[in-house]
């Protein structure tokens, strides 16, 4: 689950993943042939656009209180930008198969999370 100040957010589990890689990379301008290769497996050149579909997903369901913090480098790809300490979002999920390689990214973004969700995802 992910929560943004406090309210859960309903995330898919490519929208999860995407959103674990953005915020693993923090900070790091992704490409999107990067982004087509870590979240769906897809290692050759394409011109697929369903890297810019389900960053417009997270958008819509993230960009809100004032955090707009996937940004668009033209020509680059994107980038999750820090998130201030107002705005905590705290990340876990059941289907975790690396869990530890996870919960690094997570603590990186949100070093508030709690034991007991830390502790979910170990």
């Amino acid at each position: 689950s992910v929560t943004f100040n406090g309210e859960p957010v309903d995330l898919s589990p490519t929208e999860f993943r995407l959103l674990q890689v953005l915020i693993e990379n923090k900070n790091r301008v992704l490409s999107k042939s990067l982004l087509l290769d870590e979240v769906w497996g897809i290692t050759f050149e394409s011109e697929s656009t369903v890297v810019d579909t389900y960053i417009s997903y997270l958008r819509k369901k993230l960009h809100k209180d004032g955090f707009e913090g996937i940004k668009t480098v033209r020509g680059v790809g994107f980038q999750l930008q820090a998130v201030k300490s107002s705005m905590l979002m705290v990340v876990s999920t059941p289907w975790a198969a690396d869990s530890a390689d996870r919960r690094d990214g997570i603590e990186a973004l949100s070093p508030a999370l709690s034991k007991r969700n830390r502790e979910a995802m170990a």
